[in-house]
């Protein structure tokens, strides 16, 4: 699978300082954003077609999805912040609510002032949800585009869920859970 944004695009993006050594282990993160927040809000279509191609312009234009920018609808201009601002926030969400304090024998731990201070989950949860609250506040903008042109994106099936399969399988489309 893609990774549909960077580790620097999502440092720029948010302004935080992500104090991994190397690349790959945030990469789990976003990975972990695309398939658990991203792609039941896109529907398997578009999202596996996004990621198969996130440069295609033959089913709507995904470079537009993927970026913020502005549109307009009729007489008025709108901004989509662009899916990878989502899975930025979505990103960090997983990552915080993993705890980014140092890990020690006993426990997370903060460093404030040159000490370590133990760090609480609750703490961790609820800097999750603020940025996947944050994350969803940015998706509406990008739902909202893909509603104004749902004759270009015929892949996302808006907010009319699929039919269920016949199986015993889950509907691709679930509420998303905010832990």
């Amino acid at each position: 699978m893609n990774c549909l944004v960077t580790v620097e695009e999502i440092q720029q993006l948010i302004g935080i300082n992500l104090s991994h050594k190397d690349d790959v282990h945030f990469r789990q993160y976003i990975s972990r954003a695309q398939i658990e927040d991203l792609k039941p809000l896109l529907g398997d279509r578009l999202f596996a077609d996004i990621n198969k191609n996130p440069e295609a312009t033959t089913n709507g234009s995904y470079p537009n999805l993927l970026n913020e920018f502005e549109y307009v609808d009729g007489s008025y201009e709108y901004i989509s912040y662009g899916l990878k601002t989502v899975i930025a926030y979505f990103a960090v969400a997983h990552y915080r609510f993993d705890g980014q304090e140092i890990d020690t024998p006993y426990g997370f731990a903060e460093v404030e002032a040159g000490n370590l201070q133990k760090s609480s989950r609750e703490r961790n949860r609820e800097m999750s949800q603020y940025y996947k609250n944050l994350g969803f506040s940015y998706w509406d903008t990008v739902r909202d585009y893909l509603q104004r042109k749902t004759d270009e994106y015929k892949l996302w099936y808006g907010d009319q869920p699929p039919e269920w399969d016949n199986s015993n399988k889950r509907n691709t489309v679930q509420s998303v859970s905010l832990w």
